[in-house]
């Protein structure tokens, strides 16, 4: 059975030049060791766990804050040297004071956020074995592979520019061995609606609190998880 999935908005690894590609022996358990797959505009870090799944997306466009105009500070760039010294001396708060003061535009600061978090919760019942994550760097597709009780399972990772999608695939090799529960999160300012094979996530993006009101409200964004079994 297959279920394809796609989005519309001391650990070891290995590297191995002839097939060009990097691969890793368990999950990862931080951010910096989650695998990339991106196109440009959407991505996502892949982190392999196989009973819980997590892929952190990111959009190019989730920025809060609007448009401004950031050059009403002229001769900006003489405070620089003095903004350096101060942060090479550990006055951080000052050079920022500094920086803010006579360096940065008055414009609102516009700040980049995550879209969200992809979860994947598989049913395991036995040991996990054969684990093995990696990222085909020629292709720029991740995949997680693992065995339970005699089963491979594996997921299949890549993000298409013509699309505009990610594209999950999870596969096993035996039939009716493969049951996967999807969800996305996201830390606030989110309306979320699972209603039969899709998930929509939207809002508008915020900084500074949890409600639309606050200061320095962002894009609207819509995205939709959708999931299509294939026997």
């Amino acid at each position: 059975m297959r279920l394809f999935i796609s989005l519309i908005f001391i650990t070891l690894f290995f590297i191995s030049p002839a097939q060009n590609s990097i691969w890793f022996n368990q999950p990862a358990s931080q951010w910096n060791e989650a695998l990339p797959v991106g196109n440009g505009s959407l991505g996502g870090m892949i982190f392999g766990n196989p009973g819980y799944e997590r892929i952190q997306l990111n959009e190019e466009t989730i920025w809060t804050g609007s448009r401004y105009d950031y050059t009403d500070k002229k001769g900006a760039y003489k405070v620089l040297p003095k903004i350096r010294e101060l942060l090479f001396e550990g006055e951080y708060a000052e050079a920022q004071q500094l920086c803010k003061d006579e360096f940065m535009g008055n414009g609102n600061w516009n700040m980049y956020q995550m879209l969200g978090d992809l979860f994947l919760k598989t049913e395991i019942d036995g040991k996990v074995t054969d684990y093995r994550r990696e990222l085909d760097l020629e292709h720029a597709i991740a995949k997680t592979s693992y065995r339970v009780n005699n089963v491979t399972y594996t997921r299949e990772y890549f993000s298409s520019h013509p699309s505009n999608a990610m594209f999950i695939r999870v596969t096993a090799d035996k039939p009716g061995a493969l049951s996967v529960s999807a969800s996305l999160k996201r830390p606030k300012d989110a309306e979320i609606v699972a209603s039969g094979d899709e998930i929509t996530m939207q809002g508008q993006v915020t900084s500074g609190g949890v409600n639309i009101q606050d200061v320095n409200p962002g894009v609207r964004y819509y995205s939709t998880l959708k999931a299509i079994s294939e026997s």
